[in-house]
């Protein structure tokens, strides 16, 4: 029994990962890591948000959430966690 549910989740899995939307959200998010503009970007929100300039911070989160790169990653995984969270309800 647990042989034949641990092949139908392997199934589900590969399902899931062969899902275009999958594979777009895997891309973008590998660019995304690249990128050393954005890298930069991250790493100076980290230290304003150690520092406690909010204000300072929150602004450069939303220069950083308006670049086109991440505003498509953001639509994309949500989209990919409304599925997910489909799957999850289905198997509850």
């Amino acid at each position: 029994m647990i042989n034949e549910v641990d092949e139908y989740l392997n199934k589900v899995r590969d399902k899931l990962f062969s899902l275009p939307i999958t594979k777009e959200y895997l891309r973008l998010e590998d660019l995304i890591k690249k990128d050393k503009m954005l890298k930069g970007m991250r790493i100076e929100i980290t230290k304003l948000n150690a520092e406690g300039k909010i204000k300072q911070r929150d602004a450069l989160m939303k220069e950083y959430n308006s670049v086109p790169l991440v505003s498509n990653y953001n639509c994309i995984k949500e989209e990919l966690f409304n599925i997910l969270n489909e799957i999850q309800k289905i198997l509850k």
